[in-house]
């Protein structure tokens, strides 16, 4: 199954063209490193795909659908550069935030339940970070409030989890910690994963496929042969 399709597309911002005739799949169960330079166009291709941008051509599918039928955005967590960016002052405790993955389904104004408390324990033992369920967000590091995210984004049980730069911020003893979990989660829960990075070496590493983006996309596959033979053998396409 494709979980991302893109044929043909182009954008332009003006007259600027920023992508031009790109041809990308991703398809269920791999784990995808999207590197490039700064103004390659990493980050129109996610706006695209989250249906931010709209793309002057081409036709883009989520999860086998036309993206202007696409209404399942549940079915795709999204992680931002939050520790990066996160205002540490926000009032909201650990709970709270991963609760907020919910509110889709929920609706903003309903109450949450106790099976609504239990997803929130299930979604932070997956990530390791139960025992601060009680935290203020802003006393932690950065690594950690991307764990907290990650929680968030995995309540809503989404197929595909997109992450943009995610270790920004993060400590450089953390990051390869960072990577494990990612690994974990796609080997265990049958997630699709798409992460944006400059860290070529560390995502030739972990990722099933890593593909080049400048201007064009271009596939190159790993070199960590073990963890191929490992993704072979859970993979489900």
């Amino acid at each position: 199954m494709n979980m991302i399709e893109l044929k043909n597309v182009s954008f332009k911002y003006e007259n600027e063209w920023i992508l031009e005739q790109v041809n990308f799949t991703v398809r269920r169960g791999q784990f995808i490193g999207l590197v490039g330079p700064n103004g390659s166009g990493k980050s129109t291709l996610l706006n695209l795909l989250l249906g931010l941008l709209k793309a002057d051509s081409g036709s883009i599918r989520l999860l086998n659908q036309p993206i202007r039928h696409f209404k399942n955005w549940e079915e795709i967590g999204y992680i931002s550069q939050k520790s990066n960016s996160f205002n540490s002052g926000f009032p909201a405790s650990v709970k709270e935030v991963v609760r907020s993955g919910l509110t889709s389904r929920v609706g903003k104004f309903r109450f949450f339940n106790k099976i609504h408390r239990a997803k929130v324990m299930d979604a932070l033992r997956e990530v390791g970070m139960e025992r601060y369920v009680r935290s203020h967000i802003g006393e932690l590091s950065g690594g950690q409030q991307q764990r907290v995210f990650i929680a968030r984004a995995l309540i809503s049980e989404p197929s595909l989890l997109v992450l943009d730069e995610p270790t920004v911020g993060v400590d450089a003893k953390h990051v390869d910690e960072f990577y494990d979990l990612l690994t974990h989660l796609h080997m265990n829960k049958d997630l699709t994963l798409l992460m944006i990075t400059h860290d070529m070496d560390r995502i030739s590493h972990y990722a099933s496929h890593v593909v080049h983006m400048d201007g064009a996309l271009q596939e190159k596959h790993p070199y960590n042969s073990f963890f191929d033979t490992e993704r072979r053998l859970h993979t489900r396409v």
